[in-house]
């Protein structure tokens, strides 16, 4: 029998200017699973120090996040009847999609 982690969602909305040192250690030894998104794309700069930050302060991060920059996109949906929102494993737990970003956490949280 599989057991699928629960993921705790966490949205995240922040602008990194000097670097995501401010991040807090988790308040249990057990840290949280977040799934990290942003409208900059993935791999840009922010999402990239911010899941670093997070990881360094004990949490699970998975990202999934849009392949291109979707500046202005965050709350756009693809809803075409039949469309198919594709996206690419990066890395373990890592997705890049190719959509908006509410499509790349529609993608992390239902595959």
């Amino acid at each position: 029998m599989s057991v699928t982690p629960r993921i705790n969602l966490l949205l995240l909305s922040f602008f990194v200017a000097a670097g995501a040192s401010a991040v807090a250690a988790p308040a249990s030894a057990n840290g949280l699973n977040i799934l990290l998104t942003n409208d900059d794309g993935y791999g840009s700069y922010g999402i990239t120090a911010m899941q670093g930050a997070l990881e360094a302060a004990g949490h699970t991060v998975y990202v999934s996040a849009p392949a291109s920059e979707q500046s202005g996109k965050s709350g756009s949906a693809t809803t075409d009847f039949g469309a198919i929102v594709g996206f690419s494993q990066e890395g373990p737990g890592e997705w890049s999609v190719e959509g908006t970003p509410a499509d790349s956490v529609s993608a992390g949280l239902f595959g």
